[in-house]
């Protein structure tokens, strides 16, 4: 069985707001640990949309992953709740309070991550 304890992220600058502490803090190692099931997932989506990737000229990879956030609302949803299954009970309530702009952070993030690592 895999090790789901959350990596440890060191950021250089020190977190100015409660949103960007909880970012560094629980968002990053999630989405770290998350990292293999998150790329696997979406090239799944590839599959499924019958997008062949390898044809795709890097441009056109980076339009794809953003447009597959934007359209796919299953995908993005998807996305959110690999997080948030992580949370515990203190960060869930973190998380409603502050739910949009969290939500934004953690696609934001997600679509950086897949866009240094299969395009």
């Amino acid at each position: 069985m895999k090790d789901t304890t959350r990596p440890i992220i060191f950021c250089e600058k020190e977190a100015v707001s409660e949103i960007e502490k909880f970012q560094n803090q629980t968002l990053r190692p999630i989405l770290k640990l998350q990292n293999d099931l998150l790329i696997r997932f979406f090239q799944n989506q590839l599959i499924d949309k019958k997008i062949h990737w390898e044809k795709l000229e890097s441009n056109k990879r980076i339009e794809v992953i953003h447009a597959t956030f934007q359209k796919e609302i299953s995908f993005r949803s998807f996305t959110i709740g690999l997080v948030c299954g992580y949370y515990n009970d203190q960060e869930s309530k973190f998380y409603l309070q502050h739910k949009t702009e969290l939500n934004k952070r953690i696609v934001s993030m997600s679509i950086e991550r897949i866009s240094s690592q299969i395009s």
